[in-house]
């Protein structure tokens, strides 16, 4: 699992991740978490933990992005897609 370059979590009816869940994925590329219904992340953590990621998708959820950490994200990630949140 910690080989894995992309991880499609779309349309599952998420709610949140343990900090934890993280982890295991260091060397992720792609992460699509997508129509869910995420109302927030822990974005300093994440962008720690996944260092590799390039393409996050997190589009139709309900998250608010505008914050002081997502900007930590702004900067991390190469293509972030955010369409139709909140």
């Amino acid at each position: 699992i910690t080989n894995l370059k992309t991880l499609i979590l779309r349309g599952n009816w998420l709610k949140s991740f343990a900090p934890s869940f993280y982890t295991p994925f260091k060397n992720l590329e792609v992460l699509d978490i997508g129509n869910n219904f995420l109302t927030s992340l822990n974005w300093t953590h994440m962008t720690q933990t996944l260092k590799s990621l390039n393409d996050l998708r997190l589009d139709h959820n309900r998250m608010q992005i505008i914050s002081e950490s997502a900007e930590t994200l702004f900067q991390t990630v190469n293509k972030l897609h955010l369409g139709f949140n909140k």
